[in-house]
């Protein structure tokens, strides 16, 4: 090489790729090779390949002591890459003190920004480099700066459990209720990921409390959804507004109760929760606890005076919501509490008429021993007979009229039972239905009649059957 140098070689000659002589001694190391080149004017800041430079290369491989030299050699040490980032931002990522050391000696910026608004110090304290957050904060860098989502290092170091860097970023005075632009607070976002440790120091440096996020969620209602018992007895310990609501509606314990989560009910319980506060859409923690199944917290919230009647927006009960998913046992539980059992949803539906229309047997023997109303009608005028005649479930109407249903019920449009199990070719259902004495000559407000809707529907069983009762019925 000396030889070449002599000879005068191009000392900043490029590969095809753009890559100096300079580029590929930084690179492999070669501190030698590199103090020949800068001696012979070598251009210590031209770039190559994706706005890399020697001082990046050198930097990227670890090569400390070319580091040096290229920063002896006036190398630009607040250059970016073609991410934006500078060789400060790149070394505190990746941890390395003894060049982020020598990159603020040489007055590197502190508080360059990626395009992302990335810091040096929010990449050290990201992934936990508490060194270099350390020598950065000696350096007086400016540790509330935020990224362009509203995150600072404090947040960061918060969401990723890096307790001592925390530490250390609120003794240099970072803002502990900074929000990002989704709301969320280093506590929250601590509490999310469950870093008790980290949360505790972040109350200790008197975080809010009871900060929401853009959803409206407090630590104490994200903690509770997650089932996070430790958590959420540190923040009830720290006086959490245990009522706080979302901008849903939803509080810790219905999120609690919707998941299953019966110790952390019975914490919030403790907390004087209101067991029954209701969300947006009318819920309360009952109803979801039902509608998820969840016996044990069912009955913890019962024995908190829950409301077993409360009804959603919609008019949904907790009875309702266990009965149209065959929760037996839930149901007992709530008949026992004395639920409704006729209670009915705004367009008219009880559980009894739903369970019939979905073929729900064991639900609707149980309801029908509870004293259901086996006649009761939705607006549109159906019965749990209607629909269950109409959807075919022939041991349902067996089971409704054996409970006295009334077998000649019309609907808002004058269908019966038998009318409308015969359009839909049901043999068997006609067949019982007449059997219990259904009119055979009932019609619509059309006119329709079972044996026209048989007729028109091809069911030549359920057309002969209706000819020989309307036959019996002339004799």
């Amino acid at each position: 090489m000396q030889a070449l140098l002599a000879a005068n070689a191009d000392v900043n000659a490029r590969t095809y790729n753009s890559d100096t002589a300079l580029m590929w001694a930084s690179n492999d190391g070669h501190l030698d090779v590199v103090q020949a080149l800068l001696a012979a004017n070598a251009n210590v800041n031209a770039t190559g390949a994706n706005a890399a430079s020697a001082l990046s290369v050198a930097l990227n491989r670890g090569h400390l002591d070319v580091l040096h030299a290229l920063i002896a050699a006036n190398a630009d040490v607040n250059a970016r890459d073609a991410s934006s980032y500078s060789a400060l931002i790149h070394a505190s990522e990746d941890g390395r003190l003894e060049a982020v050391q020598a990159l603020l000696a040489a007055n590197a910026d502190l508080n360059a920004k990626t395009t992302d608004g990335d810091t040096a110090l929010m990449w050290a304290a990201y992934n936990g480099r508490l060194e270099v957050v350390q020598a950065l904060l000696a350096a007086n860098v400016d540790v509330n700066a935020a990224r362009t989502d509203g995150e600072t290092a404090l947040t960061r170091a918060s969401q990723n459990g890096h307790l001592e860097v925390v530490k250390a970023l609120l003794t240099t005075s970072a803002d502990v209720n900074h929000r990002t632009i989704d709301g969320d607070t280093a506590l929250i976002l601590a509490s999310k990921q469950d870093h008790l440790d980290v949360v505790r120091a972040l109350l200790a440096a008197n975080a809010d409390l009871n900060a929401r996020d853009a959803g409206g969620y407090s630590a104490l209602i994200r903690a509770s959804k997650d089932g996070r018992m430790e958590l959420v007895q540190e923040l009830l310990a720290a006086n959490a507004d245990v009522n706080a609501k979302t901008i849903k509606g939803d509080t810790a314990l219905m999120w609690a109760s919707d998941h299953g989560h019966l110790g952390v009910v019975r914490a919030l319980l403790n907390a004087n929760a209101d067991v029954n506060l209701r969300s947006a859409t009318g819920a309360t923690a009952l109803i979801g606890a039902s509608r998820r199944d969840h016996l044990d917290v069912v009955q913890v919230l019962l024995a908190a005076n829950a409301d077993v009647n409360a009804k959603k927006t919609n008019g949904d009960t907790a009875l309702i919501l266990a009965s149209q998913q065959d929760q037996l046992d839930m149901m007992r539980a709530l008949l026992d509490a004395k639920a409704d059992v006729n209670a009915q949803r705004t367009n008219g539906e009880t559980a009894l008429t739903r369970a019939s229309q979905s073929g729900r047997l064991e639900v609707v023997r149980a309801l029908l021993v509870a004293n259901a109303d086996v006649n009761a009608k939705t607006i549109d005028g159906d019965t749990a007979l209607t629909l269950a005649s109409y959807n075919g479930h022939l041991e349902v109407v067996q089971a409704l009229l054996a409970a006295n249903a009334d077998v000649n019920a019309k609907d808002a449009f004058g269908n019966t039972p038998l009318i409308l199990a015969s359009q839909n070719g049901y043999w068997e259902v006609a067949q019982e239905l007449l059997a219990a004495k259904a009119d055979a000559n009932a019609a619509t407000a059309n006119g329709e009649t079972a044996l026209s809707a048989a007729t028109k529907g091809g069911f030549a069983e359920i057309v002969r059957a209706l000819e020989a009762s309307a036959a019996r019925t002339e004799k």
